[in-house]
Formats: C-alpha cells, sequence, structure tokens
C-alpha cells in the first residue's frame, strides 16, 4: 500500500474513532435534553435541575411545542412554584431566579413575538427592592440569552458541551431514581417543585428578626423614575391587562422589616408608585392565613412550597372570594390599606416564637 492510501486510511479512521464518541455524547443529550432545546419527553428525562432557567425557559418558548398562550406570569424565583397549568386560562411560566424588575421588558417582549400576538393578560411580581435606586440587573443580560437561542445551529452544537453532558447524567439519576433534596427542579412541562421541607424555617426566621433588629434606616432611597419605568411597560403592551400582584413572605419577616422607619418609607412611596400607574395592585403583604402558618407552607424565608402555591393563584384570578390572603390596593384605598398593614405590624403576637 503506498503512502498515500496510508494516508487517506489512517484520515479516515481517525475521523470514524472520533465521529463515534462525539456523536454519542450529541445524542445522548439531545435524548435527555437539559437545555430545553427540543420538545420531547421520555423516562430519563422527566426530572430536570433549573440550572440555567433563563436560557431553559427561551429555548422552551423559542423550540418547543407550538408557543400559544392567553397569558404570561413573570417575576422571580417565587414565581417559578406557580403552577402554570392550574390558572384557568393557559398562562406561561416565565418566572426566573433572581429576575431583576429590569429584565421584564425584555423577556415579555420575547415572548410576545414569540406568542405571535400580545398577551390578554400579564401578571406581575412587584418587590419592594425593584424600586430602590440602587436596583440592577445581576445576572446576565436578556439580550445574551434570547442571541444565543437564535445563534444558527445552536440547539446542536449546545449538544457538544461537557457541561450539558453532565447535566444529562444528573437528569437521568433525579428522573430514574427520584433523588432530589435541593431548591428547586422541574418536571419537562415547566412545572417547578423543591426538595426541601423547609424544617428550619422558625430558625430561619429568628436570625432574620435578629439581623434587622441591629439595623437602622431612617429613610428608603427610592428611584424617581420608577414610575416612568412601569409607564414604559404599560405603553409597550396597550391591550394588555396587566395583573400586579406584591411578593408575599412570612409574617414575621414581614413584620421585623416594617419594624424598621426606612422601610415603611418604602412601602409608602412604593405602593404610591405603583396605584399612580396600575388600576388595581394584588397584595399578598399582610398577617394571614399564608404568610402566619409558616411550616409547611414556607421552605425558607421567600419561597412558598409549590404544594401550596395553588392558593395565591385562586386569590389573583378570584380575589373577592381570598379577603383572608389578598388585599386589592388602589388610588381610593391605598393610604387606607397601609395604615391598616402598619397597624397589624404595631400589634403583632407571633403564633409560634
Amino acid at each position: 500500500m503506498n503512502a498515500k492510501k496510508w494516508l487517506i486510511l489512517l484520515i479516515s479512521s481517525g475521523t470514524l474513532f472520533l465521529g463515534l464518541p462525539v456523536g454519542a455524547i450529541m445524542g445522548f443529550n439531545m435524548y435527555v435534553d437539559p437545555l430545553w432545546n427540543f420538545d420531547h419527553s421520555n423516562k430519563y428525562n422527566s426530572v430536570q435541575r433549573g440550572f440555567n432557567e433563563r436560557q431553559q425557559k427561551t429555548n422552551d418558548i423559542t423550540f418547543g411545542d407550538e408557543f400559544d398562550y392567553d397569558n404570561l406570569l413573570i417575576g422571580t424565583s417565587r414565581t417559578t412554584y406557580m403552577n402554570q397549568y392550574h390558572f384557568s386560562e393557559p398562562t406561561y411560566n416565565y418566572g426566573l431566579s433572581a429576575q431583576s424588575f429590569l429584565e421584564y421588558p425584555y423577556y415579555i417582549e420575547y415572548a410576545k413575538k414569540q406568542n405571535d400576538r400580545p398577551f390578554k393578560k400579564i401578571y406581575m411580581e412587584m418587590y419592594l427592592n425593584s424600586s430602590h435606586s440602587g436596583h440592577e440587573i445581576t445576572r446576565e443580560h436578556p439580550d445574551v440569552h434570547i442571541s444565543t437561542t437564535n445563534e444558527p445551529f445552536y440547539r446542536y452544537t449546545s449538544l457538544f458541551s461537557y457541561d450539558t453532558y453532565q447535566k444529562s447524567k444528573e437528569s437521568i439519576k433525579m428522573s430514574t431514581k427520584g433523588e432530589f433534596t435541593g431548591h428547586r427542579a422541574y418536571k419537562r412541562n415547566n412545572v417547578a417543585f423543591t426538595g426541601q421541607d423547609g424544617s428550619d424555617i422558625l430558625e430561619k426566621i429568628k436570625e432574620y428578626e435578629k439581623k434587622m433588629s441591629e439595623r437602622e434606616m431612617e429613610e428608603y432611597d427610592f428611584n424617581p423614575d420608577y414610575e416612568d419605568m412601569l409607564q414604559d411597560i404599560i405603553d409597550s403592551n396597550p391591550t394588555t391587562e396587566f395583573v400586579p400582584f406584591t411578593e408575599p413572605m412570612p409574617a414575621r419577616k414581614l413584620v421585623a422589616m416594617l419594624k424598621i422607619e426606612g422601610y415603611r418609607d418604602g412601602f409608602d412611596k412604593w405602593y404610591h408608585a405603583m396605584v399612580n400607574q396600575f388600576d388595581k395592585v394584588y397584595s399578598f403583604q399582610m398577617i394571614s392565613p399564608i404568610t402566619e402558618n409558616v411550616e409547611g407552607t414556607w421552605f425558607d424565608l421567600t419561597h412558598i412550597n409549590h404544594k401550596k402555591a395553588d392558593r395565591l393563584i385562586e386569590a389573583l384570578e378570584k380575589p373577592e372570594e381570598n379577603d383572608d390572603i389578598i388585599t386589592v390596593v388602589t388610588k381610593e384605598n391605598v393610604d387606607e390599606y397601609l395604615d391598616s398593614l402598619f397597624q397589624q405590624v404595631d400589634n403583632y403576637n407571633p403564633k409560634n416564637k
């Protein structure tokens, strides 16, 4: 055999030798699909960690089953545990870990574009820190994830990733053995759940109370552009009904916060700004069965257990039937609501000490 034939044989053998394992890894990653780039379900990808929700959900919106929803839910990780299939109308849950309010417009616009029509309603989580002048995007900018999803051949080039391979192996383990004790994982249909039981919630609350008792803040640094930011979102969605709702939190956390004068100042400015822009704001911030009964309801200071989150959905859809946990705040009653809330705080006596 001459040198030329040897060279051809060597190149062919090398390509085959390298191609087989690469092809196997790509096929493995495609089958498990931890990045939600494809639309198939099987027993090996029924549970997957939300390790990069911004990319995963943006991929899901782009490549999943036809994206066709009446409504959108957007917010922080608090909203991820609200089951989108328990809304009375088709609603997509675009809740993301540590999502900044400043990210909302980008993801709303992208979801609207993929939906090919405006949303009838946008359920939008509101939280106090979003109105602070120092509030900023702490994760990668939404443009990064949106542009990544839309790169040519991205779905396939991502299959070469060793990190994807590791996440695929983790998904198989969680799916087949049911071993998940972490903060949040997802079923294949964008339904989040937690593996934590919240057994230490009272200790966490006591630690928070101690920390806040040592804190002093006389004035809240309110962002003077906050109302304009709200108005921009409304103007960009002129036919959409907004359902802004405030972050629920354990009662003792709320009380510890509002004992500080600066936070009361922040709440006052924040609520007045919201009702200046929205006809109604749906507030979960009160002493209620949801906020006070922490054991079995909250698994940490921020997140309500996915098994209890249906009550929040029910309250948003039928507030008049759930006024024990939700208050509809308007321009007309905002001062009354805040006075009542601050009175609750001043007179609060916790059940569990």
